[in-house]
């Protein structure tokens, strides 16, 4: 029998959300907006059930819940968070986090990270 070698990514794309982030002074006691793009990739495909995958609306309750946890001095500091979390899922096998913040930069549309870790 062959084994699997097929996998599976589930993403959320473009979710917009304010939130308290930033190293300056200027940064502080307000909300940004952040987009994020978060892909999580699973081994194999599993059945017809929801309960055989990772569920979207899973994926954006995690970035809420972080960002709800207080001001973040760096956008690296909530994806390496946002990965954290969906790593408690065993059958998680890599995650891509991209972050843009969009008001960074004046010369410049947006400005951002990505972040990526597997096991």
């Amino acid at each position: 029998m062959k084994p699997d070698s097929s996998r599976l990514v589930i993403f959320v794309r473009e979710l917009d959300l304010p939130a308290h982030v930033g190293l300056y002074d200027h940064e502080h006691g307000h909300t940004q907006p952040l987009i994020f793009d978060v892909e999580v990739t699973l081994n194999g495909a599993g059945d017809e059930g929801i309960s055989s995958t990772v569920d979207y609306d899973k994926i954006v309750r995690i970035v809420q819940d972080v960002l709800a946890k207080g001001h973040h001095l760096l956008l690296e500091t909530i994806a390496k968070r946002v990965c954290a979390e969906l790593f408690e899922d065993h059958r998680v096998k890599q995650i891509n986090v991209r972050i843009t913040k969009p008001s960074a930069l004046k010369l410049a549309r947006s400005a951002g990270i990505v972040w990526s870790e597997s096991r």
